[in-house]
């Protein structure tokens, strides 16, 4: 597949800048060599916003696996940043994109307490919820199992959870009594 054959097919216009950038040339060659055959196109991804993920992405990977995602190529054009840095520091393929929430996780104050695995395969996989009372940090497993009406998965909870420690200065607390319990 040629590169402007490929930038029309997930819909970002073909400028002159992305036909002459050779790391787009590596990623088309990259994503053919690799059988990522679905490619997402909700519409039109802004050239800066592709330009900057291929340019700034840890690995034509990454890049790959935004563009597959339909929700995450969907919303690449107003959040490039954002989900090249999410993405540059954790796994694709053990995290999820909860928005912009999800920043916490990038945070240097939580990349200070919290390592990069344990976000990965301790916090995304857990089904417990954290809870921050005034006085303490509780956890609780959730009531709900995934096929239930009422389930939110525990992350998202999690995440306004970490956000809330953050704005009251307790971030550190939370994820030291979080790694013990969790």
């Amino acid at each position: 597949m040629e590169v402007k054959q490929f930038l029309n097919a997930i819909g970002v216009e073909p400028t002159k800048e992305l036909l002459n950038n050779p790391k787009i040339k590596q990623l088309v060659e990259f994503i053919a060599a690799n059988r990522y055959d679905t490619l997402y196109s909700e519409g039109e991804i802004s050239p800066i916003a592709f330009e900057y993920l291929v340019n700034n992405s840890n690995s034509l990977e990454n890049v790959s696996c935004i563009l597959c995602d339909p929700v995450l190529s969907f919303i690449l054009s107003s959040e490039y940043e954002e989900l090249v840095k999410f993405y540059n520091t954790y796994d694709y393929k053990k995290t999820n994109w909860f928005g912009h929430k999800t920043m916490i996780l990038v945070d240097d104050e939580y990349l200070a307490y919290a390592t990069k695995e344990w976000t990965q395969d301790v916090l995304f996989k857990s089904n417990k919820i954290i809870k921050l009372r005034k006085d303490r940090v509780v956890f609780e497993n959730n009531p709900y199992e995934k096929d239930d009406y009422n389930y939110i998965d525990p992350i998202e909870i999690n995440l306004i959870t970490l956000l809330k420690a953050k704005q009251e200065g307790r971030l550190k607390e939370v994820i030291t009594k979080a790694t013990k319990s969790m």
